[in-house]
């Protein structure tokens, strides 16, 4: 029985009208009347004060007669499955807050709720970007400032840093909140979270590699070169992508050059998670490659790394093997949803309209033209 259902029937059982819980409450009778029909639900503030009145706890007022835990982890793993498709509902929304009402501390509901609210906002609303008159392309923060679910995932996402989450979730969380808040300017605050972060030179694998000895020690240096190597991959990407090329050819060098060498770090081309960072290195060095055939070549390549990724995605750990690397392992955060793998459609705008023909004629890519629908 949903809440509104569950205050109805109490209401009718101890004999009161709408307005006299309205007025118990402080509340209009209207607002009663949208909770009784499922088209709003009360304040969390107001289900104690509900339950009070009707002489209930909180459970009973849910409706709620089962394990708590066993509830919330049959709601996380339906969003979850949503979450890692991208295909995310107002239904799955919905359930989130609904759970939340119930309870409102759980870190992991919040955690989902911010991430299913972005992921929605973004897939319908979208984080729109527009050209400054000097030629730098910045975010439209005036449309994403007005974007709700941008809104409320970031309040989502600021209550979860209130609960003293778990290293991972206070990172996944941080660096949401950087996009949602570049996204829609609030650069302030975005601001103030950045220096409460550590620098990257006191990074978690450069001070385990510290500590250690031995082998161990060089398995953590590994560690710390893979991290390291990986930070600067999006750190390039994400300059060229605000830039530009700066100078005819110098984008397309920089990032092949930068690929090769993150590639070869990797014995027989057993790159593990980082098949994701190769393959948006090479996808963006296609889109900045003037030459046909030497754009498409480098298209291939992205494609193989994005469909060897594919083939290893659902492993939780990955162990590296090459002179430098050897013994590094990487345990893949399984708490945090990954985002869906196509980003094919994030590059599609920039590649050049002979290699989208080759892309959209050869059999060998119809998986992307299948995701692209």
């Amino acid at each position: 029985m949903k809440m509104g259902e569950m205050i109805r029937t109490l209401r009718h059982k101890a004999g009161k009208t709408q307005e006299n819980l309205a007025e118990a409450l402080g509340m209009s009778t209207q607002a009663v009347s949208r909770w009784e029909s499922g088209g709003g639900y009360p304040d969390v503030e107001q289900i104690p004060r509900i339950a009070n009145y009707f002489h209930v706890s909180i459970d009973e007022l849910f409706g709620y007669d089962g394990d708590r835990q066993e509830k919330i982890r049959a709601v996380l793993a339906r969003a979850d499955g949503l979450i890692t498709r991208d295909a995310v509902t107002e239904e799955c929304i919905t359930e989130l807050r609904e759970t939340l009402l119930e309870f409102p501390e759980d870190s992991q509901l919040l955690l989902r709720l911010g991430y299913a609210l972005s992921l929605y906002g973004t897939k319908n609303h979208g984080a729109r970007r527009k050209m400054r008159e000097d030629g730098y392309p910045v975010n439209d923060t005036e449309y994403n400032g007005k974007n709700p679910y941008f809104r409320e995932a970031a309040a989502v996402f600021e209550k979860v840093l209130t609960l003293d989450p778990e290293p991972e979730d206070r990172d996944s969380v941080l660096a949401r909140l950087m996009l949602l808040y570049g996204w829609m300017g609030e650069k302030k605050r975005a601001q103030t979270l950045a220096h409460s972060c550590t620098p990257v030179y006191f990074s978690r694998e450069s001070m385990l590699a510290m500590a250690a000895d031995g082998d161990v020690r060089g398995e953590w240096y590994g560690n710390e070169i893979l991290a390291l190597t990986d930070a600067l991959a999006g750190a390039l990407q994400r300059a060229v992508r605000t830039i530009g090329t700066v100078e005819d050819g110098y984008a397309e060098k920089i990032l092949h050059t930068y690929a090769d060498f993150f590639e070869a770090l990797f014995e027989e081309r057993q790159c593990g998670e980082y098949h994701l960072t190769l393959y948006r290195l090479y996808l963006l060095c296609a889109a900045c490659t003037a030459d046909p055939e030497k754009a498409f070549a480098v298209f291939d390549r992205a494609f193989d790394h994005g469909t060897a990724y594919e083939a290893v995605r659902e492993q939780t750990v990955f162990s590296y093997t090459g002179p430098l690397i050897h013994g590094a392992k990487k345990t893949v955060y399984t708490k945090w949803p990954r985002w869906h793998t196509d980003i094919f459609r994030g590059y599609r705008h920039d590649l050049s309209d002979a290699v989208l023909e080759r892309i959209d004629r050869e059999p060998k890519y119809a998986v992307l033209r299948e995701r692209d629908r």
